[in-house]
């Protein structure tokens, strides 16, 4: 049987009928006369194709699929454009002065309070409860410096943001609560290591060996942290 096409829906009609059951178009006994009227209306007929549930693939012409392409490839491109080179030096310099302040603050009042904490112990000092001391002032440290990196990332970011250097990217930034897990997991991480280390030998842990393991090990928590934000788990 032989069948005409409806021009607002591309839906397949009978001939001897003279209005479409989709879309509802009334179509002229004269089909030709119709199809040049179409053609002047051109985009009226994409938006009745677009709104029926029942039109055919081919109600999107061949030549207006490259620009929907191209479109998306476009949108994909710019959903995260580069970050210029004035945006990563101002955030470059704002994550290293937050981490040298932080990292010279918090070597200050470790010393500062460890060394009363310790005086505070009176002599013959114990030396179980100073490993802990010890080890939670390097905690400290990194622990502190992660913290003033992390602060000092996010001024920057957020300045670059406001002034529209992003290109109107979103950046990242690091939460309250990941720096608090900075300061747990490094704590964690050095009480641990001081009761292996009496444990293995008492005065063992006073050697340089175990104080460097402790200070990469809080080095490598803390970034494993930081990397975390930045490349969370799919």
């Amino acid at each position: 049987m032989d069948f005409k096409k409806c021009p607002g829906c591309g839906a397949e009609i009978e001939l001897d009928n003279n209005k479409c059951p989709v879309c509802g178009s009334a179509i002229a006994d004269s089909f030709g006369g119709r199809i040049e009227e179409s053609d002047k209306n051109s985009d009226r007929q994409t938006q009745f194709s677009k709104k029926s549930a029942f039109a055919t693939s081919g109600a999107v012409s061949s030549r207006q699929q490259p620009y929907l392409n191209n479109t998306a490839q476009a949108y994909e491109h710019n959903a995260k454009p580069p970050i210029s080179v004035g945006t990563a030096v101002i955030i470059g310099v704002l994550t290293l002065a937050g981490l040298a302040v932080a990292f010279v603050v918090s070597c200050v009042a470790a010393f500062i309070g460890g060394a009363q904490i310790i005086d505070s112990l009176g002599r013959p000092r114990p030396e179980e409860f100073v490993m802990p001391i010890v080890f939670g002032g390097f905690a400290f440290i990194v622990a502190s410096s992660f913290s003033g990196l992390a602060i000092g990332y996010n001024a920057g970011a957020y300045i670059c943001m406001a002034a529209g250097t992003t290109k109107g990217r979103i950046l990242t930034l690091i939460p309250m609560l990941t720096m608090g897990g900075y300061y747990l997991a490094s704590f964690t991480a050095a009480l641990a290591v001081s009761f292996l280390g009496f444990a293995a030998g008492g005065r063992f842990i006073f050697s340089h060996t175990i104080y460097y393991f402790n200070i990469i090990l809080c080095i490598l928590i803390c970034g494993y942290i930081t990397n975390r934000v930045f490349k969370p788990e799919e």
